[in-house]
């Protein structure tokens, strides 16, 4: 189907592509294989092929090149949500968000409004690739008007499940009001919620407006207590790489000695066995759990479990 083809409506347009440009991209690769503007994993994206990649121009170096020195008043955009970070053979099912990257473009060409969909995971700080930063940057813009929040991305796209749910909102470059937030939560029910999207200075935003009574009330009787971890739960709980070292390192030696005496899990399916030993230097993060019983709890599918280690 094309814009100018026999089933084409429209017989204005001389060219296949009409109104709408659709340029291929050409990713600059770092020294580890990564594009230096996108992300985009070479393995996956080096040999573009039949994918869609005429997105990616808008947050390359070559917009101006292929687009021209365009003004817009609105920017509507359904963004690629996510590009394959993992290693071929091993994690390659991981992926990092990059939806966050298009919606910084569209604010820096200051437009008079912004409208998008995207996974509502980074309402939470649950999206891998997004830095914290770019989270409070987000929750913090009074500029975004209407916040519509699907719990079930299925609500919206059929038989496609996101995880944590889709979300669509109106940037406006002159609004200063209170933000208008709508939770819409698997069952079908919408809740309604005016004001700030971080209405506790969580860092996060809190989804459902049902949430904010029982924070208040507990609030009130202990005070701003989330602000200190070492009173609250989340002091006792991390995500996973909780000490900032991930399975596909391996500055580790295979065989255990005095100084290299920790045991440091890695992915078999990249390192060729499954441990290997480091030393208590070379861990970044969170030293002072090492000697603590850990409880690792995997979700997969509908099933919980959990895995005490001592």
């Amino acid at each position: 189907m094309t814009a100018n083809g026999p089933y084409s409506i429209c017989t204005e347009f001389d060219n296949e592509k009409g109104n709408i440009i659709f340029p291929d991209t050409e990713h600059t690769w770092d020294k580890n294989g990564r594009c230096e503007y996108c992300g985009a994993n070479k393995d996956s994206y080096g040999d573009v092929g039949n994918k869609e990649n005429y997105a990616y121009p808008f947050i390359h170096d070559n917009f101006e090149k292929e687009f021209g020195n365009m003004k817009f008043d609105v920017i509507i955009g359904n963004p690629p949500y996510q590009l394959n970070s993992g290693v071929e053979g091993g994690n390659s099912f991981l992926a990092s968000a990059v939806y966050y990257k298009f919606i910084d473009k569209s604010i820096s060409m200051n437009p008079k409004y912004i409208t998008m969909i995207t996974p509502s995971r980074w309402m939470n700080g649950a999206a891998r690739g997004i830095p914290n930063e770019w989270i409070k940057k987000m929750i913090r813009d009074k500029r975004i008007k209407i916040v519509h929040d699907y719990e079930d991305s299925e609500s919206l796209f059929g038989s496609v499940g996101i995880t944590g749910g889709v979300n669509y909102f109106l940037w406006g470059k002159n609004n200063n009001e209170e933000s208008v937030f709508y939770f819409h939560n698997k069952f079908g029910e919408v809740s309604k919620r005016i004001g700030k999207l971080d209405e506790f200075n969580l860092g996060i935003v809190i989804r459902d407006p049902n949430i904010y009574p029982i924070v208040e009330k507990v609030k009130k009787k202990h005070g701003k207590y989330y602000e200190n971890s070492d009173k609250n739960f989340s002091g006792y709980v991390s995500p996973n790489n909780l000490f900032r070292l991930t399975t596909n390192w391996r500055d580790y030696k295979k065989e255990k000695d005095d100084e290299y005496n920790i045991k440091y899990y890695v992915s078999k399916a990249t390192n060729g066995i499954s441990h290997g030993w480091i030393k208590e230097s070379q861990i970044p993060k969170n030293k002072d759990l090492l000697n603590l019983h850990k409880i690792f709890i995997l979700q997969h599918m509908e099933t919980l479990f959990a895995m005490i280690q001592f």
